[in-house]
């Protein structure tokens, strides 16, 4: 009975830790592209499921890798959530993750209305109350895409 409960007990904290987990840390991927897009309302995709780019992309900005990290890490991060979030969502900002020329994960945003999706789930946003991005991961967020 004791080995069931720690076995039990094991299990528990490995669930707990996967559901906190950021997947942008571990993400294998060998650059991160921002891009400023006009996408039309019923093609907000940056990546369509053949790989291919949304066809309204107005400018691209390669991330250098201290900035892609720091990225990658504050997305992660309980306090970058928490900010209210409008319905309008029509993304204008998006990075694509890119291992060997294929996009392997690609966030969009919509700062007007302060929420992003993303093609990993990312358990902060998750397991927030408001999903909003915070003020100040929002001005992060807008700034490395050159707004």
């Amino acid at each position: 009975m004791k080995q069931w409960s720690i076995i039990c007990m094991l299990l528990f904290f490995v669930s707990a830790r996967a559901q906190t987990t950021n997947p942008y840390l571990t993400l294998k991927y060998d650059s991160v592209v921002a891009y400023r897009y006009s996408p039309h309302h019923d093609s907000t995709y940056i990546i369509d499921k053949s790989g291919l780019l949304n066809p309204h992309v107005k400018s691209r900005t390669r991330l250098d890798e201290a900035t892609a990290m720091d990225f990658n890490t504050r997305i992660g991060l309980s306090e970058s959530y928490g900010g209210m979030q409008a319905k309008c969502f029509m993304p204008g900002l998006a990075f694509v993750y890119y291992s060997n020329g294929k996009p392997v994960a690609d966030i969009i945003v919509c700062l007007g209305c302060n929420y992003f999706v993303s093609s990993l789930t990312v358990p902060a946003q998750k397991a927030a109350k408001k999903k909003g991005m915070s003020h100040e991961f929002k001005q992060f967020v807008g700034n490395l895409g050159g707004q």
